[in-house]
């Protein structure tokens, strides 16, 4: 059944793995990469945990609007229902304008004295997505970024946990919101197994607290424009549709609420799959290598959904395009020898034929002593 391995093939086993750490590095295959990341994240389809509630201001806001920004004196009415509601912890993922000082106090008052429950989107960290504004804005004590990167495919792509803007360091709103932190540079992977249509959704109202506390009691809130004044959308990577920053980011924050997420590098899964990648380039045997073919793709890829499930993302669709490339050269180089070594054995005797002998320039004549 084992065939002799074909030790030779180190060198073709070089030329192949230099190729694909190369196209790993100017992300030729990102996209069977992420075809196979969405996959994995459809296996573990999850629905979010209800901790995070997304509340929509459009229609609070929508005869009150600044460029998708909120005012002091909305923000005041807003914070102070939602914290009377019995919300944990709020986050306001636009600005908030000052065009009263009475309201710019009073809401100044209402954020000094819950520093760590109330958290704002500062102006200055959002003006690169947003552009420089004529607007004079709230100094929060505790501001925070919500920019999210877009990917090609139209999502987002690792949001930071801090970004810097004039020498000063913002804080990631889905972090501030369930107390992870992390350094300048650090990015994390937003977990898209989790269905954001199942985040708890809740139009903001003031004239009845009850048809909302039930809701939003104990939970951690993202307050910002879900419809009409949502300035940008995102995909997600399992389901059809696009979604507004309060959603992402509380989908984000859902991601963050475990703990923080742990990126392997993208090179550890073709290490893994080398033996194999060997195995197959040396072995002879066609049925050997179709076995380990599939078995190898299995395994990387189902130790890919569980290292995910334990907060470790492993990136491997360039590792299963690696052994999925190099496999077929290899299993036909198998038939052609295999076809070769059939012919030039006799079909009734099994023994070697002579014309093959003959053509292979060996003598066929007995040799007479």
């Amino acid at each position: 059944m084992f065939k002799a391995f074909n030790f030779t093939s180190h060198k073709s086993l070089a030329i192949v793995t230099a190729v694909f750490v190369l196209a790993g590095l100017i992300k030729l295959l990102d996209p069977f990469d992420l075809t196979i990341t969405a996959l994995s994240d459809k296996i573990r389809a999850q629905n979010a945990s209800g901790k995070i509630v997304v509340v929509g201001v459009d229609e609070f806001l929508k005869d009150d609007h600044a460029s998708g920004y909120i005012s002091d004196q909305k923000a005041v009415e807003i914070i102070s229902t939602l914290l009377k509601a019995g919300a944990e912890k709020i986050v306001l993922t636009e600005p908030v304008v000052q065009r009263n000082d009475t309201d710019t106090k009073a809401l100044e008052e209402i954020l000094n004295a819950n520093q760590t429950r109330i958290f704002i989107a500062d102006a200055k960290a959002e003006a690169a997505v947003r552009g420089s504004v004529n607007y004079k804005f709230i100094n929060s004590s505790t501001p925070v970024h919500t920019f999210k990167p877009t990917a090609y495919w139209g999502g987002v792509d690792k949001p930071p946990y801090i970004i810097e803007r004039d020498g000063k360091q913002y804080q990631s709103a889905e972090a501030a919101l369930v107390g992870q932190s992390g350094n300048l540079g650090d990015r994390f992977y937003i977990d898209y197994s989790i269905d954001p249509r199942t985040i708890p959704f809740v139009e903001f109202q003031t004239d009845s607290l009850e048809p909302i506390r039930t809701n939003l009691e104990g939970k951690f809130i993202v307050v910002g424009f879900e419809n009409r004044h949502a300035l940008k959308e995102w995909q997600v990577l399992t389901i059809p549709g696009r979604f507004a920053l309060p959603t992402i980011t509380a989908l984000a924050a859902e991601t963050l609420q475990n703990g923080r997420p742990v990126s392997l590098p993208n090179f550890w899964p073709i290490i893994l799959l080398l033996p194999f990648v060997w195995f197959i380039l040396g072995s002879q045997s066609i049925r050997l290598q179709l076995i380990t073919l599939i078995g190898s793709i299995l395994l990387i890829f189902g130790l890919s959904v569980l290292l995910k499930n334990m907060g470790w993302t492993m990136h491997v669709g360039h590792a299963i395009a690696m052994i999925l490339c190099v496999s077929p050269f290899a299993i036909y180089k198998s038939i052609k020898l295999n076809s070769s070594e059939k012919h030039s054995l006799h079909p009734v005797s099994g023994l070697p034929a002579l014309n093959q002998l003959s053509y292979s320039g060996q003598d066929p004549r007995p040799l007479i002593v």
